[in-house]
């Protein structure tokens, strides 16, 4: 039977089938959201989520942890040792269940879900431990933020001040460690490793004019770079024209 794996793909479909499990002595719940209240539960702790696990698993279910790159959690039945299901940090599985968005990281959680011997004794048993998975889920995405069904890359959105004569300027943090800043009377130089990468200058000069802070021009002159890495720190003065725009003093060149 293969009606379990085939429900991780999409929450809602999941959650539905919470309805179903009502094997092993258990009983189901004919609405999904009111499953998730009335379950009662209890916390496994990992290093990306605390999970929220069905109460009945205390004695029914253990769990293992193993890896560190990836990170897996995987369940399995303490009648006969049948692994039901496994969550995946940061690794590949057999369906992704989607992003864990953080502060700092993203992690990506994929799902292995077991397929059941038919013919085993504790199959019903197994079969409706496998389906609580669903709560899980569901608890997961109550918790913290999901993207489900995709891998979305991490961005890192501080910024860090760089304070001139004219106006406070805002680069993105990321990349404060590598880009050498040169604030001078009369504008800002960026620079990576000996590489110029561009200047904003307060003054009329041979660049691009942005626009215009309390009538000071602010001036944009691009050096040529050749590395990925030097462009991305580029398209970083984005950054700095985008906050300037937020501000009522800085009138942008149309």
């Amino acid at each position: 039977m293969k009606r379990i794996i085939a429900l991780t793909m999409a929450l809602l479909c999941v959650l539905l089938l919470c309805a179903c499990g009502s094997n092993g002595g258990a009983e189901g719940s004919a609405d999904p959201a009111e499953a998730i209240q009335n379950e009662k539960t209890v916390t496994i702790s990992t290093p990306y989520a605390d999970l929220r696990v069905p109460e009945s698993f205390d004695k029914a279910v253990s769990h293992e942890e193993t890896g560190n790159d990836p990170y897996v959690l995987t369940f399995k039945s303490n009648a006969d040792g049948t692994e039901l299901f496994s969550f995946i940090f940061n690794g590949e599985g057999d369906n992704l269940f989607g992003t864990l968005m953080g502060k700092e990281a993203n992690t990506v959680i994929h799902l292995r879900i077991n397929e059941l011997d038919e013919t085993a004794e504790n199959y019903e048993d197994n079969l409706f431990y496998q389906s609580q998975m669903n709560l899980i889920l569901g608890y997961l995405t109550e918790d913290y933020e999901i993207a489900t069904n995709e891998v979305v890359a991490y961005e890192d959105t501080e910024n860090f001040d760089i304070e001139t004569s004219v106006v406070t300027l805002k680069y993105p943090a990321k990349w404060k460690d590598k880009v050498q800043v040169d604030v001078q009377e009369d504008g800002v130089k960026f620079s990576a490793d000996g590489t110029p990468l561009f200047d904003l200058m307060f003054k009329k000069c041979d660049g691009y004019l942005l626009g215009t802070y309390q009538d000071t021009p602010i001036y944009m002159v691009e050096h040529p770079v050749e590395s990925e890495e030097h462009i991305a720190m580029q398209t970083g003065v984005n950054v700095i024209l985008e906050n300037l725009m937020q501000d009522p003093d800085f009138v942008i060149n149309n």
